[in-house]
This record gives C-alpha cells, structure tokens and sequence, in this order.
C-alpha cells in the first residue's frame, strides 16, 4: 500500500473516531417554549385549569416569559457559559386559589438559580439547594 494510501486511510479512521466521540449538541435556550417538569421536589407542577408551567427565553429582550402557574410573568436574564441569573421579575396579579403555592415555589426560585445544565434533552437550572427542570413543550 502506498503511504499516501495509508495515510488517507489514517486520517479517515482518526475523523470517524472523533465524530463517534463528540457530545450531542445541547438544545438551543432560546426559540422554543420550556415546560416545568419539577420545581425542588415537586413534581409535573400544573397551574389552574391544569396548564403547565412555561419558560420561554427571548434573546433579543433578554427576558424569560411565562406562565406561572396563574400568572404570566417575565424577568431579565443573563446567561455565561453554564453560569445563568435572572433579574427582577413582573407578573399578572390575578388569584387562583389552590395554585398560589405552586407558583409562589416557582417564581421564589429565580432568584437562587445560577447555573444551567443539560442531562439529555432536559433543562436543569439550580444553585443554593434549588432546583428547576424543564423540557421543550410539545405542541
């Protein structure tokens, strides 16, 4: 075999084994709509009229928007890396009995989350001993 053979052959096998090794790309933040699917320990949280609770990520305003629960909210955001804060936020003031808990837990929680991770296909945001999961809504 002649080396330029060999060595074509070399640099095909080298690229197949780093695209066997590369990470799957995470899911783009911004674009989509997110459903909660825990806040700390509870689990598949619902709002009134059994809506789930939404986070959607809008690049170009820097904001996060949403339902909460019972009501729509939003907040300034500022990602770095794995490394995320929100701002202060805004919400709707209506009242839903029987939610208020859901969302109070949902909306408190903003403001201890500092980094986001990926685990799969699911978005984690955590920091001092809280916990926010979500997943792309599908419609």
């Amino acid at each position: 075999m002649s080396s330029v053979v060999k060595s074509v052959s070399l640099s095909v096998v080298a690229m197949v084994a780093l695209v066997g090794c590369t990470k799957a790309p995470e899911p783009m933040l911004t674009g989509r709509e997110w459903t909660v699917l825990a806040i700390d320990t509870i689990q598949a949280p619902v709002g009134s009229g059994g809506r789930p609770i939404t986070m959607r990520f809008d690049d170009s305003t820097r904001r996060v928007y949403g339902f909460a629960g019972c009501n729509q909210y939003n907040a300034g955001y500022t990602v770095n890396g794995d490394s995320i804060s929100f701002g202060p936020g805004v919400s709707t003031r209506m009242s839903c009995p029987g939610f208020d808990a859901v969302e109070h837990a949902f909306l408190t929680s903003f403001a201890d989350i500092t980094t986001v991770t990926w685990d799969g296909s699911i978005l984690i945001f955590s920091g001092h001993g809280r916990a926010i999961r979500a997943s792309v809504r599908q419609q």
